[in-house]
């Protein structure tokens, strides 16, 4: 989902950027703001390594498109689980 969609703000946008054909979704910016606030918690609370990877994979694609314009506290949120 992070690294398919999160990049996608609008139909408008999608549709400039998108392959044809391509069936988009658009996350509000509220549903990200939730993820952005959970997801470095919830990755330090899993114990399967196999999911943790699936966690930073998820961290980098939405750190590439929103930090640290959208995810300005991302140095802080990382700091507290170091």
């Amino acid at each position: 989902m992070t690294e398919r969609h999160w990049r996608y703000k609008s139909d408008e946008q999608a549709k400039k950027i998108s392959i044809e054909g391509f069936q988009w979704i658009i996350i509000s910016e509220e549903d990200k703001r939730v993820v952005r606030d959970n997801i470095l918690e919830a990755m330090n609370k899993c114990q399967e390594k196999k999911i943790v990877k699936q966690y930073v994979a998820c961290i980098t694609n939405i750190a590439r498109f929103d930090h640290p314009d959208k995810w300005t506290d991302l140095s802080t949120q990382i700091s507290l689980y170091l």
